[in-house]
């Protein structure tokens, strides 16, 4: 069974041996194999818990296919030969038909050549008067006109007898012919006698297993749609593990570009000793999400993943003692195994209640932040006003003034 390989995300291997003192900066590519390294786990186990069920499955499937395709073929084999007799038997009829049209043809066709005896007489005389319009040839010069008179008749016969030579050629060749043609059509009628007995036959027999083929097919079609059926819900399973697996990765890839630089730095940071370690946190896209919408800042980050690494640091341990006590058969290491997970689920609670608190503080501060600035506004607001007050109240009394000088003046 061919599957997809996972494996192909990751360009750096899960177990990181880098140095904490050393590993400063995290790129992108081992923060994305930090968060999808449970994944990967699950994944793995998806695929080794289906890679037997679906072998197994894919086995069922393919020999009852074989004795499927076995009963189909055999029906479709008995129906084409069925198919083929009839048309064979049509087609013998015809032909006999168009051989006895061909043979009243060439009948006729002979009857309107000319007999090669005759031909041949043609061909004999027109020799005899060439031999004797040669020896009168011989007994003249050159350049009496006469001699060229009796070459050119001379030329004309001898043209005249090839042209006889291929006529008697061709009509011998045509009786030859329909000769031939008129004996295969007598073993052709003789052929197609038998077999047509030989056809009746194999048809008989084919019948006979037609019907046994019939139950086959039907019995083996019900098998193969209920084994086919089996593999498919199989492999939906795995499909959607490895869709999951991608679209996480997908996502994950998405909210890394989202993150500003701090909250970046911040993760680098806090997951230094992770990856030195190579531990595997159970860390996914919905914590990115928690970062983003929550605006995290460097504390919350730094306890979100302190959550994480304390339950799989508590997590572990339980699992080395569940392993033990099987074993060495120590049940009592199973109720300390249960303290450990029980333990792993309050240190995971308590560092995210801390950025839940964290979280709290920061929305407080920033509606401090802003009631304050809305009291200063306010002030800044009411000064002005007082101010402007001030400066109109001078500007009339100056006027005031003017205003009494002149009228003395006056």
């Amino acid at each position: 069974m061919k599957h997809a390989n996972f494996k192909k995300f990751f360009a750096i291997p899960m177990c990181m041996c880098v140095s904490a003192a050393v590993a400063q900066s995290i790129d992108s590519e081992t923060l994305l194999n930090v968060f999808i390294a449970d994944d990967t786990l699950i994944l793995e186990d998806t695929v080794n818990s289906l890679d037997q069920p679906i072998a197994d499955a894919n086995l069922v499937f393919d020999n009852t296919e074989i004795v499927f395709l076995e009963a189909e073929s055999e029906l479709n084999q008995i129906q084409a030969t069925v198919i083929q007799t009839t048309s064979s038997l049509e087609a013998l009829n015809s032909d006999l038909i168009a051989n006895q049209e061909t043979t009243n043809t060439l009948t006729t066709e002979l009857e309107a050549l000319t007999p090669p005896s005759i031909i041949t007489a043609n061909i004999v005389s027109n020799e005899a008067l060439i031999s004797t319009l040669s020896e009168q040839l011989n007994a003249l010069d050159e350049d009496d006109p006469v001699a060229q008179s009796l070459q050119q008749e001379i030329q004309l016969l001898d043209e005249n007898n090839q042209s006889l030579s291929q006529q008697l050629a061709s009509t011998t060749n045509s009786f030859t012919v329909i000769a031939q043609e008129l004996e295969t059509v007598t073993n052709a009628q003789s052929d197609i006698t038998n077999q047509i007995e030989q056809t009746k036959e194999q048809l008989k027999n084919s019948q006979q297993t037609l019907i046994a083929a019939q139950g086959d097919f039907d019995s083996t079609s019900s098998e193969l749609k209920e084994a086919a059926e089996t593999l498919a819900a199989l492999q939906g399973q795995l499909d959607a593990a490895q869709q999951g697996f991608e679209s996480e990765i997908a996502l994950l890839q998405t909210q890394f570009q989202s993150l500003d630089q701090d909250q970046l730095d911040a993760l680098s940071k806090a997951l230094n000793d992770t990856v030195a370690k190579g531990d595997i946190l159970s860390l996914s896209s919905s914590d990115l999400t928690n970062i983003l919408n929550g605006g995290y800042d460097a504390k919350q980050i730094n306890d979100l993943i302190k959550a994480y690494e304390e339950e799989a640091k508590f997590l572990g341990r339980a699992e080395k003692l569940v392993l033990n006590a099987n074993e060495t058969g120590n049940v009592k290491l199973l109720d300390r195994a249960q303290k450990m997970l029980d333990k792993a689920l309050s240190q995971k609670q308590k560092f995210m209640e801390k950025v839940d608190r964290r979280g709290l503080k920061n929305a407080q501060q920033i509606a401090n932040e802003a009631s304050k600035e809305a009291i200063r506004a306010s002030k800044e607001a009411a000064k002005a006003a007082k101010e402007a007050s001030k400066e109109a109240a001078k500007v009339a009394k100056e006027e005031a003034k003017s205003a009494a000088k002149r009228s003395k003046k006056n």
